[in-house]
């Protein structure tokens, strides 16, 4: 095989692959040959060396002489074939910064120096440093806690004491010494309330009476009951749906006339009240007996407006630009339904205003009372219905916005004009009632039933009669004088 000199191989920065392109001079003629073309032919003149080797006899033919060593890989000019290499040495500097790019020569211990040095900088060494001495790969770590000291052991690692908390910072809570009095308090101590023994009697309710605890005597609490005995004052200012009082709860019904006393009770110390409601009471008032004021006071400006006095007497005053009184409604149209008052004397005498429903059948005089108004004097006790003035004023009736009779305060009955007076047409009516009463018509004095006339007898005493009967009609005012 003809000698070939192979020249303008690159540096071996990274392991060649066999694809690499390589210009070769071969007897005078440069020719491109791979680098596996070129291992190829390498491995051919060295199988040839060891053929020729095993030929001569050799004991050990695997192994090359020197001569045929020497053959084999013939000597290169220094500082151009690897094989045998004279180049400087790189500098423990140079190795360990691992960035220069000219070739060198390297020792085994400059190699040492920059594999250390790489190792050293690399992260997986610091994550190695990391691992504590004596660390075993899936061991199972056992933890315990000494309650006294505060410490958790690890079987595997390092044991730590557990913090207590402080006023900045969560943590355990102190052992609290035992006992019943002493609290636990923000700054991670334990310690008995301030402020002592409880002031005052049992069941005073207690306050801060200048940093001391005081019991208030006229306040107690049983466990069941407030009871407060003094002056009670409340200056809350209401907002919506926030009253400053409220009493709620459900309202007690069905005991007896003494046990099913109001929700909300006004009464003095030591007063009975035996008739409520069994149905229920919302506010209840009950004076002692003797009590000659008021129940129920209600005032504007210290003007009394409506007042109920604790003889029974209730008035209503004030000024009121439309109707002011009592507004008394009945939803009902019951056959029996109708609103208004009954005023009762000491008896069964009562005098009742009534306005009937609409579906009420309640029949009196034959009128059916539905949508009629009325005011009726009633009971076994009466004596009859009044109705007139106390002064010298009239008392007058109307219909439909006008004025049909008129009483006057003297006693006079006068008929608006264009009113007539109808009687019944079954039995009459009777106008006087007695020959003593008397009657005047057309302004004449009235006077008593005029004596009679005697019929007349003959044609003298026709004209004799006529002219007494004309005297009495004149009388009475029927015909003019």
């Amino acid at each position: 095989m003809a000698d070939t000199t192979i020249t303008g191989l690159p540096n071996a920065t990274t392991p060649l692959d066999g694809t690499e392109r390589v210009p070769m001079d071969q007897a005078g003629v440069t020719v491109d040959a791979s680098s596996q073309a070129i291992a190829d032919l390498a491995g051919a003149a060295i199988t040839s060396a060891v053929a020729a080797h095993a030929a001569a006899g050799d004991p050990h033919p695997q192994y090359l002489t020197a001569a045929e060593g020497n053959a084999a890989y013939a000597t290169a000019a220094q500082g151009t074939d690897s094989r045998e290499w004279t180049a400087e040495t790189v500098s423990q500097a140079e190795a360990e910064a691992g960035t220069a790019t000219t070739r060198r020569a390297w020792t085994a211990q400059r190699v040492f120096q920059a594999i250390a040095a790489w190792w050293a900088a690399s992260s997986a060494k610091a994550k190695l440093d990391g691992i504590e001495a004596g660390a075993q790969v899936n061991v199972a770590t056992d933890l315990s806690y000494t309650a006294s000291t505060r410490l958790l052991a690890s079987s595997t690692g390092a044991d730590a004491t557990l913090p207590l908390f402080t006023s900045a910072n969560a943590g355990l809570v102190p052992a609290s010494g035992g006992g019943t009095t002493n609290f636990l308090r923000a700054d991670g101590t334990f310690a008995a309330p301030p402020g002592g023994t409880p002031g005052g009697s049992t069941t005073e309710v207690q306050y801060n009476n200048a940093g001391a605890f005081a019991g208030i005597s006229t306040l107690t609490y049983d466990g069941t009951t407030l009871t407060c005995a003094g002056r009670m004052r409340n200056s809350f200012t209401s907002i919506a749906s926030t009253p400053a009082k409220a009493f709620t709860g459900t309202w007690f019904t069905g005991g007896s006339a003494t046990t099913t006393k109001p929700h909300l009770l006004i009464e003095p110390a030591g007063t009975t009240s035996t008739a409520w409601s069994t149905s229920g009471t919302g506010l209840g008032v009950n004076a002692a007996s003797g009590f000659a004021g008021n129940l129920l006071d209600l005032q504007v400006a210290g003007v009394s407006r409506f007042r109920a006095a604790a003889t029974g007497a209730v008035s209503v005053s004030g000024s009121e630009n439309a109707f002011l009184g009592l507004s008394i409604v009945n939803s009902s149209s019951a056959s029996t339904a109708s609103a208004g008052f009954a005023v009762t004397g000491n008896n069964t005498s009562s005098l009742l205003a009534r306005t009937y429903s609409s579906g009420n059948t309640v029949a009196v005089w034959g009128i059916t009372l539905a949508n009629y108004s009325g005011l009726f004097s009633d009971g076994a006790d009466s004596n009859g219905f009044l109705l007139g003035t106390l002064t010298n004023k009239p008392i007058v009736i109307g219909t439909n916005t006008a004025e049909r009779l008129r009483i006057g305060g003297g006693g006079g009955i006068t008929i608006a004009d264009a009113n007539d007076i109808a009687v019944g047409t079954s039995t009459g009516t009777k106008i006087g009632t007695a020959t003593t009463q008397k009657l005047g018509f057309y302004n004449k004095a009235p006077v008593v039933q005029p004596a009679a006339v005697a019929d007349a007898t003959d044609a003298a005493s026709v004209i004799t009669q006529l002219n007494l009967l004309l005297s009495r009609m004149r009388d009475l005012g029927l015909i003019s004088t």
